[in-house]
């Protein structure tokens, strides 16, 4: 089990300030990047309520969370007032292990072919090997090396 603090939270804007909310985030995010206790931490804005967020954060260890939440730039955030109540769920990994990696993370090229012209077959490197957002419109895989 990791020992490290761990949290995901809900953020709700008060009404009419998602946008200043966003701004005050992104600055927050920004500096909150750059403490070397800091393993993970961002920012969601929900889909069907743009005034809704979820924070996912990830810190070392407690010591680190707290200076964290001692910082000027965090004690600033919270100053602001964006914000109605935040919910917060602390969690633990049960695991340290790691999904094995994606097979496409061993491809060097592929070879495509467009389906709107059969006869016309190219190499191509990807971009995003892992989910495969590299291919196009009505490209086609032909085999990879």
């Amino acid at each position: 089990m990791s020992h490290k603090t761990e949290a995901t939270v809900l953020i709700q804007a008060k009404a009419g300030k998602a946008e200043e909310l966003k701004s005050a985030m992104q600055e927050l995010i920004d500096e909150t990047l750059k403490e070397p206790g800091c393993e993970l931490f961002k920012i969601f804005q929900h889909d069907g309520n743009p005034e809704a967020f979820t924070l996912w954060e990830i810190f070392s260890n407690p010591s680190a969370l707290k200076e964290h939440m001692d910082k000027s730039y965090t004690q600033k955030f919270f100053s602001l007032g964006l914000t109605e109540p935040l919910s917060a769920i602390h969690h633990a990994q049960l695991s340290d292990k790691q999904a094995a990696p994606s097979p496409f993370s061993l491809i060097h090229y592929c070879y495509i072919r467009d389906s709107y012209e059969n006869s016309h077959i190219r190499q191509k490197r990807p971009a995003d090997i892992g989910n495969r957002a590299w291919l196009y419109g009505d490209e086609r895989i032909l085999w990879c090396s």
